[in-house]
């Protein structure tokens, strides 16, 4: 398989998510948070990192962002004051749903290159390779080694 052809479809879809995101004065990783969040249960800063596949440090500036926004709200575990819970405002689940909207049209319409049985079998494809990244266990790269 072409590696090549995954990372410039990757890159592709990535430009043009950050211009559509930038529209609603949003990064991908707060859209995302908004996501993650968006069914109304509080969720660790942690827990976002992990979802986000993102370090601990970029989620706290995202979630500070959030939170100077008005669309999430940030206080500590009852149980244990180390840990930062977080969860979405009002205001951040109505931005949540126009945008969330919007980026489905968007997302349709890129797609439309595809015949419905196409989509399908990328669909499906695609589910396959995420459940196999899944399964491969985490390495840790050495970032000497990566150039």
């Amino acid at each position: 398989m072409n590696q090549d052809l995954i990372k410039v479809i990757y890159l592709m879809l990535d430009d043009a998510d950050r211009q559509f995101f930038r529209q609603s004065d949003l990064s991908i990783v707060q859209y995302y948070s908004l996501y993650w969040l968006k069914d109304g249960r509080q969720i660790s800063l942690g827990q976002l990192s992990e979802k986000l596949l993102c370090d601990p440090g970029h989620v706290t500036r995202t979630v500070d962002a959030l939170e100077r926004r008005g669309l999430v709200l940030r206080e500590r575990a009852g149980w244990d004051k180390r840990i930062t819970q977080v969860s979405i405002t009002q205001k951040g689940r109505d931005l949540y749903r126009v945008v969330s909207n919007k980026y489905a049209k968007v997302s349709q319409e890129r797609m439309s290159v595809l015949s419905d049985a196409e989509q399908a079998a990328l669909k499906e494809l695609l589910a396959k390779l995420g459940d196999g990244l899944k399964q491969t266990p985490k390495r840790h790269i050495n970032k000497r080694s990566v150039s």
